[in-house]
């Protein structure tokens, strides 16, 4: 599903929210040894992103989150809802792939 589909304006964020740092060191490399090159960029989310970083995370037009939870934090439910995942890869978790939503049409009365 991922490696399929990524464009350079995709973004990975790797969701390592309260892991070991060997763990997530150990999840990182694994995650990018796999992916084509060359590659977007690959975010290692270690804890809850502030207001820069999602402000930086919304300005690619797809993210991808791999996680090993079901319910994830998404740094940016706004403007990223989940579109879809795969199935639970070993070792990986889930795969969710959260699409821009496209701007609504604010009605004009006139």
């Amino acid at each position: 599903m991922i490696t399929a589909d990524l464009r350079p304006t995709d973004l990975i964020i790797l969701d390592a929210i309260d892991w070991p740092s060997f763990w997530a060191l150990r999840m990182y490399q694994m995650v990018s040894y796999y992916l084509p090159s060359p590659t977007p960029p690959l975010l290692l989310l270690r804890g809850q992103p502030d207001e820069a970083l999602v402000r930086e995370i919304e300005s690619f037009e797809r993210v991808y989150i791999i996680s090993p939870r079901e319910e994830l934090p998404n740094p940016a439910p706004e403007t990223f809802p989940y579109t879809e995942h795969s199935r639970y890869l070993k070792e990986l978790g889930w795969v969710y792939r959260c699409s821009r939503r496209a701007p609504t049409a604010e009605f004009q009365g006139g």
